[in-house]
């Protein structure tokens, strides 16, 4: 799956793809381990502030109890729908997902 993530059409494989036809394949490679290295160092920054912020006890607990009824909510929505399922109309022309 992480390869498919990867093989999306964004800015920076375009600009791979198109540095490689015009300049060759090591000046592709290279903005591509420049565009790693970049989401690499974000990636360090985001994960260094929310280790600062999770680390304070009043944030760590409102995300814990807001996280626990936020699943809660949707096991006991889970639930309902187990017991009463919406019936789903396919006919062609339909726009409304409950029948």
């Amino acid at each position: 799956m992480s390869i498919s993530l990867c093989l999306d059409l964004g800015l920076v494989n375009v600009a791979v793809l198109k540095t490689g036809i015009e300049r060759g394949t090591r000046d592709a490679a290279l903005l591509g381990i420049g565009s790693t290295a970049g989401d690499f160092v974000y990636f360090a920054l985001a994960a260094g502030g929310a280790a600062a912020v999770v680390s304070i006890p009043a944030v760590r607990w409102t995300l814990w109890l807001s996280g626990t009824a936020l699943l809660l909510y949707l096991a006991f929505k889970m639930v309902l729908e187990v017991i009463r399922p919406h019936r789903i109309d396919l006919t062609p022309g339909t726009t409304s997902p409950k029948g």
